[in-house]
């Protein structure tokens, strides 16, 4: 049977289990200490009259505004990590020290960047090594001819309208000239009378894009190659292979780690700033 006093002896004894902790970002909790682990009552922020910490996690896509924010917010201890996929992390409140003396810290005050890839560079990688027709290939000059840079885009203009006159005409063969362009010899028949034209094309051309938004245009070097299709009336099939794409991708984001360095004075380490950051992104 349960007296006032067995109750109050109980209660009593439940306090000796107990030991008030103060537990950051949060209002003082009861914590268990028993043996079998601990309990903790946690109050939501929104009951805080105003946070204990700061926890923040911005995401951006322009390195500018990355670095904007890093600036204003950074202290001592900050540190930032990049993955060779263009995204970048900084870590706002680290751990600050190192061996025996290190301070730790939540870092949950993270930063994110990562790097879109531009309009054009997604249009000029998507066609490469695509084969078009002669309408279709004239069509993608004209339509992205404010990208090339060699020969000048007149000369690549005046190229795809040749192709857009040569649609239908048989091809009988191609030579390749000096001057590093292919001479295409076909037949055009006009009013039934079968007349031989030739029309030159550059067998390379060159690009200026940005790999990503916001960063430099590199001049992308491309191959234009050709063949006849035989099973359609010998029409003419062209397709461009747009070179060192990769290396390229490296050097623009080495350009922007640099840029980040010397605006923010914390060097970028490549890695991640936790090994689950390698599986969902930094």
């Amino acid at each position: 049977m349960t007296t006032p006093d067995t109750l109050h002896a109980a209660i009593e004894a439940g306090k000796a289990l107990t030991v008030l902790h103060q537990v950051k970002g949060f209002k003082p909790a009861i914590v268990s200490t028993h043996a079998t682990g601990l309990a903790k009552l946690e109050l939501t922020p929104e009951k805080l009259e105003a946070p204990r910490f700061l926890t923040a996690a911005p995401a951006f896509n322009d390195a500018g505004a990355f670095i904007a924010y890093v600036n204003q917010f950074k202290v001592a201890a900050s540190r930032i990590f990049y993955c060779d996929d263009g995204t970048c992390a900084a870590v706002i409140d680290y751990h600050d020290g190192g061996g025996s003396d290190a301070t730790p810290k939540h870092a949950d005050h993270i930063a994110r960047l990562k790097l879109v890839r531009s309009p054009e560079w997604k249009e000029w990688a998507g066609k490469s090594g695509e084969q078009m027709g002669q309408q279709a290939f004239a069509e993608f000059i004209e339509d992205n001819a404010r990208d090339i840079l060699q020969p000048d885009p007149e000369t690549m203009l005046r190229v795809a309208s040749g192709l857009h006159a040569t649609v239908g005409a048989t091809f009988r063969q191609a030579t390749n000239q000096a001057n590093g362009q292919i001479q295409l010899a076909f037949d055009e028949t006009i009013n039934g009378t079968v007349n031989g034209k030739e029309e030159a094309i550059p067998t390379t051309f060159q690009v200026g894009l940005r790999p990503f938004m916001g960063c430099a245009r590199y001049p992308v070097d491309c191959r234009l190659r050709y063949r006849f299709d035989r099973s359609s009336g010998a029409a003419l099939k062209l397709h461009f292979k747009a070179l060192h794409l990769d290396p390229i991708t490296e050097a623009a984001l080495d350009a922007i780690v640099a840029r980040v360095k010397d605006e923010t004075g914390i060097a970028p380490a490549l890695g991640a700033h936790d090994s689950d950051a390698f599986e969902r992104g930094v």
